[in-house]
């Protein structure tokens, strides 16, 4: 069956409810929304641009929203749609593994069978892995550097330079 011929589906926005983490932590703190880590900082007055340098690409994070099964869910499966995760990010639903993304501006979705749902108490975490670790890793010399780039081995993984 193509796109084109699945009956609309419906679509739940996730946009309530999430809480984060440092990766090695358990202190979850709830967030207004699932918003990049400097944004959410921010809007918790944990981090302002005014402030201290501070790398972001070297800190694990973790993003987490508890929800309950639509009644479609159980019945026949449901399918979650990201759009612009994190660079490297591993997606878990109910401690299953399910998406590693590695680029930014792929749009991902994840079909989830009625077998992976319970009825109240699923759990959906993203973990952002550190760009830096990927940015240590050594790869061929570019013929030309690029001045405005921090890093040379940018080029290398599908992100934005901000």
């Amino acid at each position: 069956m193509t796109d084109d011929a699945r009956p609309a589906a419906l679509r739940i926005p996730l946009d309530a409810g999430w809480e984060l983490a440092r990766a090695d932590d358990e202190d979850w703190r709830r967030i207004d929304a699932p918003l990049p880590l400097a944004a959410a900082l921010a809007a918790a007055g944990e981090w302002t641009l005014e402030g201290p340098d501070r790398d972001f690409d070297a800190e694990a994070w973790r993003w987490r929203l508890r929800l309950d099964a639509p009644p479609a869910a159980l019945a026949g499966g449901a399918r979650l749609g990201f759009e612009g995760l994190a660079s490297h990010c591993q997606v878990l639903f109910n401690g299953e593994a399910v998406l590693a993304a590695r680029n930014m501006f792929r749009r991902h979705v994840v079909d989830l069978p009625a077998s992976a749902w319970r009825e109240t108490g699923n759990v959906l975490e993203l973990r952002a892995q550190p760009l830096a670790a990927v940015l240590a890793q050594r790869r061929p010399r570019p013929r030309w550097r690029v001045p405005m780039v921090a890093h040379q081995q940018l080029r290398f993984v599908r992100t934005t330079l901000l």
